[in-house]
């Protein structure tokens, strides 16, 4: 389902690198930290799975793209309803041609830049064998994380024509959708038939690979889009982790204080 989304050949081995470089360093350190067997995370389905449908809900947003002009674009959203037919249909086309490649380069800079298990504030979890047998540490990825905080709705939330736009989802499309749309909505909206329009187009930049997406800022775009998100999500956080993250700090943090204790009162007797 992954490799569906690749067009760009030369990608592949940008991918391949980034899970090789992701064995190491700071990622390596967050596995450490939650006592994940590192080199055995790429070998998890739930993780493939999860950036799989991550990648899939991206996808679907990103086709339907009239709801979130009408709410953050209103100039292109008035453009659009103008358009003659067969610039709506080029840019349904541009879109549909390119959303895929774009998604994965978007997943590609969350393996690259943030981690498959980044600190999330207030949440900290380490994996310990006390706990159900049933709970798969793999599933709390930031993958799932990120698709669960896009679905999250709450009182400011405003359903569009085709899909409900959550908070999350807009503050997502602001900071990093909207700039792969604008470009292909300028190239779709150019009249074709006036002379300088090759000119012009020449120098619209779009993102059709990840050294693209790396150039024109998206890389960090997504990042920081992150970092808002995870700092502002509290609830949502302490809702997604409630299975590993504060009851097993509890339950880790009362062990090591028994331990401690234990060990102070057999030294004083």
């Amino acid at each position: 389902m992954i490799l569906d989304c690749v067009s760009v050949f030369e990608d592949l081995a940008v991918f391949a690198d980034l899970l090789q470089r992701s064995y190491g360093g700071a990622w390596s350190e967050q596995s450490r930290i939650r006592n994940l067997s590192h080199s055995e995370l790429w070998n998890s389905d739930i993780i493939w799975l999860d950036m799989a449908s991550f990648m899939w809900s991206l996808i679907d947003l990103l086709k339907h793209y009239e709801p979130a002009f009408d709410i953050l674009e209103e100039n292109m959203s008035n453009a659009l309803k103008s358009l003659p037919k067969k610039h709506k249909t080029l840019l349904k086309q541009k879109i549909s041609h390119s959303c895929q490649q774009f998604t994965f380069s978007i997943s590609m800079a969350i393996i690259d830049a943030i981690g498959l298990f980044p600190d999330i504030p207030n949440t900290d979890w380490v994996a310990q064998e006390d706990l159900p047998s049933s709970l798969d540490f793999h599933s709390y990825n930031v993958f799932a994380y990120l698709k669960g905080l896009l679905l999250s709705k709450n009182d400011d939330d405003t359903t569009g024509d085709h899909i409900s736009l959550t908070t999350t989802v807009r503050v997502f499309m602001e900071d990093v959708l909207i700039k792969y749309w604008g470009p292909l909505f300028q190239i779709a909206a150019f009249d074709l038939d006036e002379e300088d329009s090759g000119e012009e187009l020449s120098n619209i930049s779009i993102s059709l690979k990840y050294s693209d997406f790396c150039r024109l800022g998206f890389k960090d775009d997504v990042v920081r889009c992150f970092e808002k998100l995870k700092n502002s999500a509290v609830e949502f956080n302490a809702k997604f982790f409630s299975g590993v993250g504060m009851e097993a700090v509890k339950t880790y943090v009362t062990a090591m204080l028994f331990i401690c204790i234990f060990r102070l009162l057999s030294a004083l007797l």
